[in-house]
Formats: structure tokens, sequence, C-alpha cells
């Protein structure tokens, strides 16, 4: 079956074709500046063998190469065809863009995967570990950069990833305000957030198999029960 945007260009002739925008125009290729490049890579498959680039170059090689080739091509240097030697190496930057984005070790990149991997609060969500079902009321989570925490579980160390339904960047407007939530004689066991349920007194929790918290009032021994919709799912978010 051809494949079709449902984007139709009508032509004088009464032909019609699916021309959906975004596909690019290969028409529009500069073809005398590609069959250079095509020297350069006919020359490079000699000297390498063919296909060595599709290996994956880091990125910063390939820029430094081309940032090096451009320079020598604007003093006047002409030992070799460095213009068509510094587009070689911005294609090949572009293309690995898809084919090897991991090799794209460009220091500002460097610094802020660090930085990711070094961000670490205390989600406030409680955690049960799907290896050793161990529940905790609070665990230490690492954001990933893709709106998911990743907890290690300090018992087994089983990694589990998933997503809060609320980010630690959420707009301040769009945060549930805090409450309170209190036993039958008035003592305040929990307080109700954004990010789920904060216990006063962790220890006090039991937890059934429907998926329900029940907190236990230190004062007067009685217990409440705290139903949370993601229960089922994430094993519940108290903390």
């Amino acid at each position: 079956m051809i494949k079709d945007s449902g984007d139709r260009t009508e032509f004088e002739t009464g032909a019609k074709r699916d021309m959906h925008a975004g596909k690019g125009r290969m028409d529009l290729l500069p073809w005398y500046g590609i069959m250079e490049v095509s020297k350069h890579c006919e020359e490079g498959a000699l000297k390498y063998g063919e296909h060595n680039v599709d290996k994956g170059i880091p990125l910063h090689s390939l820029l430094d190469s081309a940032s090096r080739h451009l320079a020598k091509y604007m003093v006047g240097m002409d030992d070799e065809d460095h213009l068509r030697a510094a587009c070689w190496n911005l294609l090949w930057a572009l293309n690995q863009r898809v084919t090897h984005p991991e090799l794209d070790d460009r220091f500002c990149v460097k610094v802020q995967k660090e930085a990711k991997k070094k961000k670490s609060e205390w989600v406030a969500y409680p955690w049960r570990c799907k290896y050793c079902h161990h529940v905790f009321a609070e665990a230490a989570g690492y954001w990933t950069g893709e709106n998911e925490v990743s907890f290690t579980c300090p018992h087994c160390g089983g990694i589990e990833r998933w997503t809060p339904p609320v980010s630690p960047n959420a707009e301040e407007g769009q945060k549930k305000e805090d409450e309170n939530v209190h036993c039958y004689c008035g003592k305040t066991l929990a307080k109700e957030t954004s990010r789920g349920l904060k216990l006063c007194y962790p220890e006090k929790v039991r937890l059934d198999a429907t998926g329900a918290a029940f907190l236990r009032c230190p004062d007067c021994d009685q217990e409440i029960m705290v139903l949370h919709p993601v229960w089922d799912e994430m094993g519940g978010i108290i903390v």
C-alpha cells in the first residue's frame, strides 16, 4: 500500500500527488556540491575502507576537522580542497545526529548530562520495589531528563523507572496546596501535597492487598484509611 499523508498537490496537467510539507525538497539540493563531497567519500573509502565512517566518529573530531579545513580555506590555502573537506565533516556530523546520537560529546552537552546524573532529590512519593517488594516511605530518585524518575532500591539494588504525576519543575500554580490529614482525635498524621502523601509517622503506615494505606495515630491508636488513585499502578505515592 502506498503511504499517504492526505495532503494533495494538483499539477497543471490535472495529475495529483501526495506532497506533505516537512518531507524535504530533494529537487532543490546543490548537486554540484554533493558531487564534490562524493569525491571526498571516494578518496576516504580508498584510504580507510568503505563505510569506515559509518562506525561512528566522536562529534568533536568531526567539528574540529571541519573548522580547521574551513579556516585553511578562508586564508587561501590550496594544498587540498579544504572547502570540500569541511563540507564532508559537517555532513557526517549532521548524519550522526540520527545514526550515532550517543557520540555527541560537545563540552556543553557533557556538562548538562553530568548535571542531570548528579541531580538528586527526595522525591515525595512512596515507593515499593517490584523486585523485593519492600516499601519505603521516602526514596532518593534521579530525574532522567525524560520526565521519569529512576529509583534504586536500598534493600536489593534493583532499579525502576516511572513517570510521577507532577515533575519537580512544574509551575507553582499547578501544584496543589498542602493539606493536613488528621486522625479522628485531631492529630495530624500526614500532609497531602502535589506529589503525594507526606507521612508524619512513616512507621505507623500499614498497606493491604487492595492498595489502601492505613495510618495509625500515635496518640489514640486509631487507624484511618487513605486511598490514592495511582496506588495499584505504581505501588502508591506515600512518602
